[in-house]
């Protein structure tokens, strides 16, 4: 337990935290609960969060909901990368 204690301490006290692949799989209640604690309470602190996702903000939303959706898109810069998936070559 105390390893769970400090990975949210961790994620909490971090000046930035890039948070990858946002939406790529389903969320957990737990899961979607802690995410969001985490990154409220990093908004509240006002650190820095990068956020990185193949999907529109709409397919976002319903990915991961409403409410998670509207914090990271509401409160981000959305710049798009173009090209050719290097992944594979």
């Amino acid at each position: 337990m105390a390893n769970v204690a400090n990975n949210k301490e961790n994620v909490l006290k971090a000046d930035l935290i890039i948070w990858d692949e946002i939406g790529s799989k389903g969320l957990t209640q737990f899961e979607h609960e802690n995410i969001l604690s985490y990154i409220n309470a990093r908004i509240d602190s006002n650190k820095s969060n990068i956020y990185t996702s193949n999907l529109t903000d709409t397919e976002l939303h319903t990915a991961i909901g409403d409410r998670l959706a509207s914090r990271i898109c509401n409160l981000s810069y959305n710049y798009e990368f173009k090209g050719m998936d290097k992944r594979g070559l």
